[in-house]
């Protein structure tokens, strides 16, 4: 009988408990799965950013804490990003609407480099399916965003560059954007060269985005 084999992504960390630990990979045959809350006392160490652009963001306590990312007005805006592995992944996250920032976009997205990227966000109720290529941004979709406190985006990649982007109010039923079509990330660096997921929040310097939690499967 195979068995799941779990592997902490920081070595240093080993020695916290358990529940201390933010990000771990687990790994069943060729499946793998990174997890990430925002727990105050230990904040993923697997987090990237563009070296010349380190976000702001803090942690509120509580229900595995509430990553609050700083919003930037500049290109991206403010990004935390977990390196890709493979060319067909799935990321989800969960926004807080309640707690989202005046102005502010808060997405998930795939992420070559500050001038390229593809993601979807929600701003001031409206979910919008975007995409940057050299620096200028085209919105492929928008659509109301539902009531509630919970918003939840979907990123699905196949072949390293097509991606597939949904929203959920419950996590259970998901609703395509761009009428479930692929958009071609196909200028983005290769998944094995640089591809970044992660989380964005472009708006006003000092306004915030709220996210409950960050899962990558590969």
């Amino acid at each position: 009988m195979k068995r799941s084999i779990p592997i902490d992504v920081r070595p240093e960390l080993r020695h916290l408990k358990e529940r201390q630990i933010v990000s771990r990979w687990f790994c069943l045959l060729l499946v793998c799965l990174l997890v990430s809350s925002f727990p105050v006392e230990a904040f993923a160490q697997s987090w990237q950013w563009f070296v010349e652009r380190q976000p702001q963001y803090t942690v509120q306590t509580g229900r595995g804490g509430r990553l609050l990312l700083q919003a930037s007005p500049e290109k991206l805006g403010g990004v935390l990003s977990q390196r890709t592995v493979e060319g067909d992944y799935t990321a989800t996250t969960a926004i807080n609407q309640k707690q989202l920032g005046n102005g502010v976009a808060a997405g998930l997205a795939a992420i070559g480099d500050p001038q390229n990227a593809i993601g979807v966000s929600v701003r001031n109720g409206e979910i919008s399916l975007w995409s940057v290529k050299d620096n200028k941004e085209t919105v492929h979709a928008t659509v109301a965003a539902p009531q509630g406190d919970l918003l939840q985006f979907r990123l699905t990649a196949a072949k390293g560059d097509q991606l597939q982007f949904a929203w959920s109010a419950d996590g259970t039923t998901w609703t395509p954007l761009n009428g479930g079509a692929a958009l071609s990330g196909d200028y983005l660096p290769p998944w094995d060269r640089g591809v970044r997921v992660g989380l964005t929040a472009k708006g006003p310097t000092g306004a915030t985005a709220a996210y409950e939690w960050f899962r990558l499967v590969h």
